[in-house]
Formats: C-alpha cells, sequence, structure tokens
C-alpha cells in the first residue's frame, strides 16, 4: 500500500463509471455471498422492527439495524475486497473488525455531520439575536451563503474520507483520515457522483416506503396508536430492502478503496477471483 500512496497525486483519477458499473454488477455476480452474509441478520432485525414497532423501543430496533447494517457491510466488503466467501452470518458481534469498522463510521461522523449540524445551530442563534435586535429578514438571506458552503465542505470530507472504512472492514489500519484525504486529492466530484448514483436503489426504497413509517406525516402520531398490519409489512419491508440496497455504495467503496490503495487499477468485471489478493 505504501507504494500506492507514495505514487504521484497526478495520476489517480477514479474511473468513476466503471467503479458504478462494478458496484451494480456485484450484486449478480456475488448475490449468494450477500444473502449468506445478511439473512440472519434481515431476519432478526425483521422480527424486531414488527415487534417494537410504535413502541418505545422503536428506538432501540433502529440501533440494532444500523449495527445489522454494518455487519453486512463488513462481510460484504471482505466479500469484493479479498474474494472472501460468506458462511450463513457475516460478521458477528465480536469480531474486532466491525468495531473498528463501526468506530471509524462514528468518527467519520464527527468529522463531517456534526460541523455542519453546529453550524445550522449557531446559524439559527446569529438569525435570533438580529431579529432581537430589530433587524429584517434579510438575515436569512445573508447566512445562505454560509450555510451553502458548511454543507459543501461536509460533502467533500465525506467523499474523500470514507475510504477508510473498507481498510478497517478488511483489518487494515492504514489508510488514516489524512491518508484517505491525501490520497483522493482531485477526486471530489468522482466520488460524489459515484457514491450519488450507487445510492439511487436506496432513494428509491425511501420514496415507497418511507412516508407511512413512524415519525412522517402520514404516520400514526403516538407511540399509543395502534397500528394496522400494512403498516407494520411496510415498516420492516423498509427496513430490510434499507439494508440491502445500502450495500450498493459499500460495494463503490470497496472498489474506489481497490483503486487508490491497492492496485490502482480496476477489473473488467466484479469476479472477485480477477483479482482477489494472493
Amino acid at each position: 500500500m505504501s507504494d500506492v500512496m507514495s505514487a504521484p497525486r497526478g495520476e489517480l483519477r477514479l474511473p468513476v463509471k466503471q467503479t458504478i458499473r462494478l458496484a451494480y454488477s456485484s450484486f449478480a455476480l456475488h448475490g449468494d455471498d450477500l444473502v449468506r452474509a445478511s439473512w440472519l441478520w434481515m431476519l432478526l432485525v425483521g422480527v424486531t422492527v414488527a415487534v417494537a414497532y410504535n413502541t418505545s423501543w422503536q428506538t432501540a430496533a433502529i440501533f440494532l439495524q444500523l449495527f445489522a447494517a454494518a455487519s453486512i457491510a463488513v462481510a460484504w466488503h471482505r466479500t469484493l475486497i479479498l474474494g472472501e466467501r460468506q458462511v450463513f452470518l457475516g460478521s458477528d458481534a465480536t469480531d474486532r473488525r466491525l468495531w473498528r469498522y463501526i468506530l471509524s463510521a462514528f468518527l467519520l461522523f464527527l468529522l463531517t455531520f456534526v460541523p455542519l449540524l453546529a453550524m445550522g445551530g449557531l446559524g439559527r442563534w446569529l438569525i435570533l439575536l438580529a431579529r432581537s435586535a430589530g433587524a429584517g429578514p434579510l438575515e436569512s438571506v445573508l447566512m445562505l451563503p454560509l450555510r451553502l458552503a458548511v454543507l459543501a465542505a461536509t460533502i467533500m470530507m465525506t467523499c474523500r474520507l470514507t475510504l477508510v472504512l473498507p481498510a478497517r472492514a478488511i483489518g487494515k489500519q492504514e489508510p488514516s483520515f489524512r491518508e484517505s484525504w491525501a490520497q483522493t486529492r482531485g477526486n471530489t466530484w468522482r466520488l460524489f457522483w459515484g457514491a450519488l448514483t450507487t445510492s439511487i436503489p436506496y432513494f428509491v426504497i425511501v420514496q415507497l416506503f418511507a412516508p407511512s413509517l413512524p415519525g412522517s406525516p402520514n404516520a400514526p402520531d403516538t407511540v399509543t396508536t395502534s397500528a394496522d398490519t400494512g403498516d407494520i409489512a411496510k415498516a420492516v419491508a423498509y427496513s430490510l430492502l434499507y439494508m440491502l440496497t445500502l450495500q450498493t455504495n459499500v460495494a463503490f467503496l470497496s472498489h474506489a478503496y481497490q483503486y487508490f490503495f491497492s492496485s490502482r487499477s480496476l477489473p473488467q468485471t466484479a469476479d472477485v477471483s480477477d483479482h482477489a489478493p494472493a
């Protein structure tokens, strides 16, 4: 990896269209591995979401879903990068690679979205302060460029730092966040469009199911309101499809990681036997 990371930065330009094609074709070639890595988690999450729907246990069900998605993602990374065939579990809860993956994801959240949330709070405070001083509605317009700048910085940081996640999934301590930032220089838009394109299945699922989930305008207002079988079925379907469709983005990160930190080239197909490490 050190040889790749010391290469001239100008030579590293991610072939984004090819990477996107590989991300989607991975499902066709390795869908059986994804099913084996996810079926037990999906069963557990499905039952939990159904039981906890519209109750005070709903938050716990969401955390379980996120944990399950991380476990599936680690197994999926390992399949695509290492050519590791999955057994009927995926990553178990005692796997240190899984916890390092979760810790890295949490640190990524702190580095990117927390400043965005903090800036949003600061903006609202400044607007209230200006209004209390007798200023007109112009202060909201003046805050818009600052908000857009912070949002752009958040997107840029997220795209260029997420490549630490595939590394943690396969048990590597490199790259660090700083190394990921340096190695992906000049590829922000490539990574952004790749991540956006491979997130389309998830966006479709959100549009189909999210309006009927708790917290939305069409959902029951309180935890005491009874939900019919259709509402519960939609919540379960959304949770399961969320975990599956998220893996297209995971596949994109896997192939992008291989390009930047391993081979500096992409295979012609998503067949892991063609490019898995010996």
